[in-house]
């Protein structure tokens, strides 16, 4: 007998009334339950007891004309280790949201109007990204780094060692969902790096759903097959200092650490700007982009 698996709860945040239908009907195969907040005093009261079984909140911002920063402020203070997705959903997209958004985190922000087929895509995506933070954050939880360990490397030339030297080196850290910051710079080093695999080019690969087959093929492909990344880690006054290289020509790095409002609204192009702003104590690139730095607090 199959065992069936637990709903997973949206948070819909909407002063007027929210066509839950429409979200229903949009998400059928998702497994989704929504609980609707439609007053102030109300969000205020479900964010402040948001817990593990939510993995999306929905943001009706046009109906938050007055309150918008209050808005953002609640949803900052969400315990950051549960990594909810929040995916915004806004008429007017301005310089003012798009800076809040990403001090959110992990956010998506989807223009109104749109078709159905795009706001299911973008669920999927933030479903996705918290089903990943959990997997990842849980095993973490399991590990226990020596404190005599003072320095080491790894070489790696997949997803699969990305995200493993990323579980190892979170688990090391006083940050929590630090791992998620890992993930995206050992996954730069070879999707970018070593696969050279551009903006556009991923854009485009999304778009027609064909990314990971892509990058599968071209992992066995030469010159790709021979690359490595590699990451050299120490301990220093109580910080790991950990350096990742890739095998790329390097990339225009100061367009990524900055927050452009056109690549917000993309499906990626995000993962740089968090890593530096919420993730790390320090990060910095080196050798044109093809080495990157960070430093994190030890645990």
């Amino acid at each position: 007998m199959s065992r069936s698996v637990p709903a997973k709860k949206a948070l819909v945040l909407d002063l007027a009334n929210p066509n839950i239908k429409h979200y229903k009907e949009c998400l059928e195969d998702e497994n989704l339950t929504f609980v609707h907040s439609m007053n102030d005093t109300n969000t205020q009261s479900v964010l402040s007891e948001v817990g593990q079984s939510f993995a999306l909140i929905i943001v009706e911002l046009d109906n938050y004309s007055e309150n918008k920063n209050e808005l953002f402020d609640q949803i900052m203070k969400i315990d950051e280790n549960l990594h909810i997705s929040v995916l915004i959903l806004t008429s007017e997209i301005n310089d003012e949201i798009l800076l809040k958004s990403v001090e959110i985190g992990n956010h998506h922000i989807l223009q109104k109007p749109y078709r159905a087929n795009v706001f299911k895509s973008f669920v999927k995506r933030s479903l996705k990204d918290h089903e990943r933070y959990t997997y990842y954050n849980d095993k973490i939880n399991k590990h226990n780094v020596h404190k005599l360990l003072q320095h080491g490397s790894f070489e790696f030339k997949d997803f699969y060692g990305a995200h493993d030297i990323a579980d190892w080196l979170a688990s090391g850290c006083e940050r929590d969902g630090i791992v998620v910051g890992f993930i995206e710079l050992l996954v730069n080093s070879i999707e970018h790096g070593n696969l050279e695999i551009g903006y556009d080019k991923k854009t485009e690969l999304l778009d027609n759903g064909n990314y990971m087959e892509f990058i599968l093929q071209r992992l066995e492909e030469p010159p790709y097959n021979k690359r490595v990344a590699r990451v050299d880690f120490k301990s220093e006054n109580g910080y790991f200092i950990i350096n990742i290289k890739d095998c790329g020509k390097g990339f225009n790095y100061d367009n990524y650490l900055n927050a452009d409002p056109i690549r917000l609204l993309d499906k990626h192009g995000r993962g740089v700007i968090m890593a530096s702003k919420l993730y790390f104590d320090d990060l910095k690139y080196l050798n044109n982009g093809s080495e990157v730095q960070v430093k994190a607090k030890l645990k």
